[in-house]
């Protein structure tokens, strides 16, 4: 029950803006959607639509970046500031608190890409554009279990960072770091994808190369997930899944126990 009302709380405290700010790119995609339905090429679109398509990748853009400051502000702030003692010490288990904020800031991720999905396949009926026309043709031949699928590995792909900027801040606060902590904590981020990279990736492109009789998936996505059978995608998304949660538990009890046992503020 206290889950929940945590829960709450984090999704009230930056819910107003998160939606005020995804609305607002919403009914400008509708408004190009609307002014340019009846072009058939970018080159015959008025001098206003055009400012307006110009315009939504750098308001989308932009509201990458409230959303990635929203983000940090929520694990870094809220946890490892002096603000962080309050929150610490609320009557709540620390799992509640980690994990709530994990599950807010992953929805705000998915709304955005939401908002994202929703420009490109608008922009699919106003105007000829190629990119976004293969983005279009390939989403719309896949069947329900590819929509699944994706979906599933959408949600562990967004979840998969966020618990690792939340393990690097807690490597930054509790070796009281204070120069260069945006710096250290870049490098940070690209020594653990190295690591996972010569760790779960080779494992994983072994699995392929064994099984799936391919080189390297990276390289094959497309071939792979969009133009196989079922055992073929079935073998990648349980291989896929089974190492990317690996990583988020690593990550998660890493963190949770440098909070528990190690962090002082």
């Amino acid at each position: 029950m206290k889950f929940f009302k945590v829960l709450k709380y984090e999704f009230l405290e930056n819910m107003t803006s998160i939606l005020l700010i995804n609305g607002i790119l919403i009914v400008l995609i509708l408004t190009i959607r609307l002014f340019a339905g009846a072009v058939d090429s970018y080159r015959d679109l008025n001098w206003f639509t055009s400012m307006l398509i110009m315009l939504t990748p750098f308001a989308i853009f932009c509201s990458i970046i409230f959303l990635v400051i929203v983000i940090l502000k929520s694990l870094n702030s809220r946890l490892f500031s002096t603000e962080g003692y309050l929150t610490l010490s609320l009557p709540v288990k620390l799992d509640s608190i980690l994990v709530s904020k994990i599950i807010v800031s992953a929805s705000y991720i998915l709304l955005s890409l939401l908002v994202v999905f929703l420009w490109v396949f608008l922009m699919i009926g106003s105007i000829e554009v190629d990119v976004f026309r293969n983005t279009y043709e390939t989403l719309r031949s896949l069947d329900f279990l590819h929509t699944i699928y994706i979906l599933w590995l959408t949600i562990l792909y967004t979840i998969k960072p966020l618990i690792c900027i939340l393990f690097i801040l807690t490597l930054l606060n509790i070796g009281k770091i204070n120069r260069f902590k945006p710096l250290v904590g870049i490098v940070l981020f690209f020594v653990l994808y190295i690591m996972e990279s010569l760790t779960f990736g080779i494992a994983k492109n072994m699995i392929y190369h064994s099984f799936l009789f391919i080189d390297g998936y990276y390289a094959d996505f497309i071939r792979l997930f969009f133009q196989s059978h079922y055992k073929t995608i079935n073998i990648f998304v349980l291989t896929e899944s089974i190492s990317t949660i690996a990583i988020i538990l690593i990550y998660y009890f890493f963190s949770k126990y440098l909070i528990k046992n190690k962090l002082e503020i």
